[in-house]
């Protein structure tokens, strides 16, 4: 692709945020392309200063100066999620009333509605091979039992998932879980293991 003029940076980013909604500088710079710099100074000196076009939200993103700030945190909590948040845990991430919670998420939504039981725990299942697969890179039983490992605990893991993750094939997770934890760093998983102790006994 041809390099593009600092005199287009403006436009490119403006037509980029339209399109793709909020972006870091990061995003921006890679997706359109354009040199790091050179979206830095179009955003802060041009779009922010001079002509008030875009604006910084509380994820450090800048999105267009209309841009609705909470449907964004609703598409977030979605994906963190892996399924329609109830209206609870938006009114306590965003201290609103259910009411309000249960307004703005049919707003942004498209044919909203809570998710059943059923859903709630096909989600967490899923969200958690994801980070394990992903976030842990947990290794096979036949190398659990090479290494000399006889126990491996997931903290928030139930057994019944644990071992379905290892007789399961990651590679299913992997694209996506990268991408997860990419957005959601904070959420990566943690074990701990023990190795078999070797005991020896002397009169």
């Amino acid at each position: 692709m041809k390099d593009r003029k600092r005199g287009d940076a403006p436009f490119l980013i403006v037509k980029y945020l339209a399109e793709n909604g909020p972006a870091s500088y990061e995003d921006l710079s890679k997706n359109i392309p354009l040199p790091l710099r050179t979206v830095e100074y179009g955003i802060r000196k041009i779009l922010f200063e001079r002509f008030e076009l875009v604006k910084k939200l509380s994820n450090d993103k800048y999105a267009l100066k209309w841009y609705e700030e909470e449907k964004e945190v609703i598409v977030n909590l979605k994906r963190k999620l892996l399924r329609n948040p109830q209206p609870e845990e938006l009114a306590g991430l965003k201290r609103m009333t259910i009411g309000e919670a249960k307004d703005l998420l049919s707003r942004h939504i498209p044919g909203y509605r809570e998710p059943t039981e059923e859903e709630m725990t096909s989600s967490a299942k899923t969200l958690w091979k994801i980070l394990a697969w992903g976030g842990l890179h947990l290794p096979s039983k036949k190398e659990l039992a090479e290494k000399g490992i006889i126990n491996v605990t997931v903290e928030g893991i139930d057994q019944e998932t644990l071992d379905e993750l290892f007789e399961e094939n990651p590679s299913f997770f992997l694209a996506e879980a990268n991408d997860y934890l990419k957005d959601f760093p904070g959420l990566k998983p943690t074990t701990t293991c023990m190795k078999k102790a070797k005991i020896s006994f002397t009169d």
